[in-house]
């Protein structure tokens, strides 16, 4: 069991580090109207791709650690939370049904996690499943939120699941 578990962590870390990520700038500066002196608004949902500083899970904010080693010990504590609360349905083990579901999510400037949405399935009761445990998530965690060039901006996060008997 505990080796199943640390296959299971291991693959999902590396899939994790297939994260699709696309931030979107907040408050951009304002453009001044050459006819008229009064500043306005540029867009303010612009599309920051490549993303500098990806918005992390809640963890290992009490530890001493560089950038790198608390994005790695953050994506550690994410998966162990995703698989110790995901429920593999009891048919679909019995069936022997393996694969992945893809679930999005928005990471706000504010860290809450927002449209939490199924991208792409393969078993209703396994995406169901993989589903419920991120809402779970987005009901139990504020996320360090990502950052665009110094600016704490949104961003669109991409979450495989894998289910593996």
């Amino acid at each position: 069991m505990k080796k199943r578990f640390l296959e299971i962590l291991t693959f999902s870390i590396v899939l994790l580090l297939c994260i699709s990520c696309v931030g979107q700038k907040q408050n951009a500066p304002a453009k001044v109207d050459k006819n008229d002196e009064k500043s306005t608004s540029s867009k303010a949902e612009d599309m920051v791709d490549p993303i500098e500083v990806l918005p992390r899970f809640p963890a290992c904010e009490d530890q001493d650690l560089g950038r790198s080693e608390m994005e790695e010990c953050a994506k550690t504590a994410m998966l162990t939370y995703i698989y110790t609360n995901l429920e593999y349905p009891e048919q679909t083990k019995k069936n022997g049904i393996e694969g992945r579901s893809i679930i999005q999510f928005q990471i706000d400037i504010d860290g809450a996690m927002k449209n939490v949405k199924l991208i792409r399935g393969f078993e209703e009761e396994c995406d169901e499943a993989a589903l419920k445990v991120v809402k779970k998530m987005q009901s139990e965690f504020i996320w360090v939120p990502g950052k665009q060039r110094g600016r704490i901006v949104k961003v669109q996060y991409t979450l495989p699941i894998k289910f593996k008997l």
